[in-house]
């Protein structure tokens, strides 16, 4: 397995290993009904791209020997705007955007790999946050585990594409050098 840094070539075949991940992911939880979703309103291979191509903006990939993506993480300048309006207590320059894998390769320490390369560039001491779906108990363990903790703030009712379920936040504060 190799992680690398993503590049726009790759923007079809992030997607493609999105729709996979979230299939894998949020059918079990929510239902199907919810993945048909979110994979309509968001995480096209355009705003794949646009991840791949943006300034401030880092994507890691994760392959195989075949050169198959079995996994990313995208991490991004923040906060949004609509982020300081729901959760001003989420103030970090500096947001885990997306973090998926294949449920084959689970318990394979390929998500800690992906974190440690994507955030490898970001200052440690600085803090970084990320937004996390209610009732995804193995995502909220496996950022807890990573210095991640629940900001307390009650969950947020997703919007568009993925409402119907609720969100909250999680922040790893900065650590001192």
């Amino acid at each position: 397995m190799t992680i690398r840094r993503g590049t726009p070539e790759d923007a079809a075949a992030l997607t493609a290993v999105r729709f996979a991940c979230q299939a894998e992911t949020y059918g079990p939880l929510y239902g199907p009904e919810f993945v048909a979703s979110i994979q309509a309103g968001t995480g096209t291979a355009e705003e794949d791209l646009q991840h791949l191509s943006t300034v401030g903006t880092t994507v890691q990939v994760a392959q195989d020997d075949d050169a198959a993506l079995l996994g990313f993480a995208i991490a991004a300048d923040g906060p949004m705007d609509w982020e300081a309006d729901v959760a001003p207590d989420v103030i970090a320059a500096r947001q885990l955007v997306s973090l998926y894998t294949r449920t084959s390769t689970h318990g394979t320490g390929l998500g800690q790999r992906l974190l440690t390369a994507v955030l490898a560039d970001h200052d440690p001491a600085e803090p970084v946050y990320l937004w996390i779906m209610a009732g995804n108990d193995r995502a909220h363990a496996f950022y807890a585990k990573h210095g991640f903790t629940q900001v307390d703030h009650p969950p947020f009712p997703a919007e568009h594409a993925w409402s119907g379920q609720f969100t909250y936040p999680m922040l790893r504060p900065g650590q001192a050098g």
